[in-house]
C-alpha cells in the first residue's frame, strides 16, 4: 500500500538573533518537537542552546550531528526571538527535493563538459 498526499504537519519554531558586544548577529533556530532546547542560566549569566541532531537540508541522508553553544550573557547586546509556523514537507515532497539536489549536483549550472 502506497500513501500519497499526505497532509504536511505544522508545528512552531523559535527564531532567535543575538547581537553580540562583537556587533555580530548569531541566528539560532529552536525546535522543541525535534529536540532543542534553549536555557537562560542566572549564575553563571549564560544561555545555553542545545540542537539535536538533524537530517541535513543538502542531503537528507546525512544526519548533522548534536551540538551545545553557551553563550555569555555579558558578550550579548540584545536578544530578539520570533515565532513561526513550519510546514513539513511530504513523502512526495521530500522524494522530489532529493531528485532536484541530485540533478544538481550531477549537472551544476555553468558547468561545460
Amino acid at each position: 500500500m502506497q500513501i500519497k498526499n499526505l497532509v504536511p504537519t505544522e508545528r512552531i519554531v523559535e527564531d532567535y538573533d543575538f547581537i553580540l558586544s562583537s556587533s555580530q548577529t548569531l541566528p539560532v533556530t529552536i525546535d522543541r518537537d525535534l529536540g532543542d532546547s534553549i536555557t537562560f542560566l542566572t549564575s553563571p549569566l549564560a544561555v545555553v542552546i542545545k540542537l539535536a541532531a538533524k537530517p541535513s537540508l543538502a542531503n537528507p541522508d546525512v544526519l548533522l550531528p548534536e551540538e551545545e553553544v553557551t553563550i555569555f550573557q555579558a558578550h550579548i547586546i540584545a536578544i530578539q526571538k520570533r515565532n513561526r509556523v513550519v510546514l513539513d514537507q511530504t513523502v512526495e515532497q521530500k522524494e522530489e527535493w532529493k531528485q532536484a539536489l541530485k540533478a544538481f549536483h550531477n549537472n551544476p549550472p555553468g558547468y561545460v563538459n
